[in-house]
C-alpha cells in the first residue's frame, strides 16, 4: 500500500457513501469504508533531537528542512544554575524547533509539507472532491 497521501488517493475508487476501493499495480487490493479517506493536517513542532527520531521513525523525510521557529518550554532552572536547590523551580526557556505540517488521512497515508497554506489547500482539494461524490 502506498505511503504517499497524493499517490495513494490516485489508486482510489469511491464506489458509494459507505465503499471505496484501493487497487494498486503492485497488486495491493483494500476495500475500505469511505469516510476514512477524509484527511486532516498536524503541526509538528520538533528540536534537533525530536527531528533526528522523527526522520528515523519515517514521520519526516530525511532532507527537509522545515520552517524555523522559537518554542517556549519549561524546564527546571537547575538546568541552568546546576545548583540543586534549584531543582523544583520552573522557569520558561526558547528553544529553536523546525515546523512542518503533516496531512493524512485515518488509514495512515501521509505528506509533510513546510506551508500551511500548501497542507491546508491539500485538505480543502481531497475533502471537498470527497464529500461531493459522498453527497450525490
Amino acid at each position: 500500500m502506498e505511503k504517499d497521501l497524493t499517490k495513494f488517493m490516485k489508486n482510489v475508487k469511491i464506489l458509494n457513501k459507505a465503499i471505496a476501493i484501493y487497487d494498486d499495480k503492485d497488486g495491493n487490493y483494500m476495500v475500505m469504508n469511505t469516510p476514512g479517506l477524509l484527511v486532516g493536517s498536524e503541526k509538528i513542532q520538533v528540536n534537533e533531537e525530536e527531528k533526528k527520531i522523527a526522520v528515523f521513525n519515517q514521520i519526516i523525510p530525511k532532507n527537509m528542512i522545515g520552517i524555523k521557529e522559537k518554542r517556549k518550554k519549561i524546564k527546571s532552572k537547575e538546568e541552568i544554575t546546576h545548583k540543586p536547590e534549584d531543582k523544583y523551580t520552573l522557569i520558561e526557556d526558547e528553544e529553536d524547533v523546525e515546523t512542518f505540517y503533516a496531512v493524512s488521512n485515518q488509514l495512515g497515508a501521509k505528506q509533510i509539507f513546510t506551508s500551511k497554506q500548501d497542507a491546508n489547500e491539500l485538505v480543502s482539494s481531497i475533502n471537498d472532491n470527497i464529500l461531493e461524490l459522498i453527497n450525490e
